[in-house]
């Protein structure tokens, strides 16, 4: 995959993708971390890979 820059059409550097990835990935992450989601929506955790 080749990645460049929209405004300028300039390539960005391997070191700027992962920045970028690595920002992105946070957001989403933090979205859904912060997402509510009613208990009764849930799966239960008996018999998942979440049981302790």
């Amino acid at each position: 995959i080749v990645f460049a820059a929209r405004g300028s059409r300039a390539f960005i550097t391997p070191d700027a993708v992962d920045a970028v990835e690595n920002w992105c990935a946070r957001g989403v992450l933090e979205a859904l971390r912060r997402f509510a989601v009613a208990p009764e929506r849930l799966h239960p955790e008996a018999g998942s890979v979440w049981e302790a």
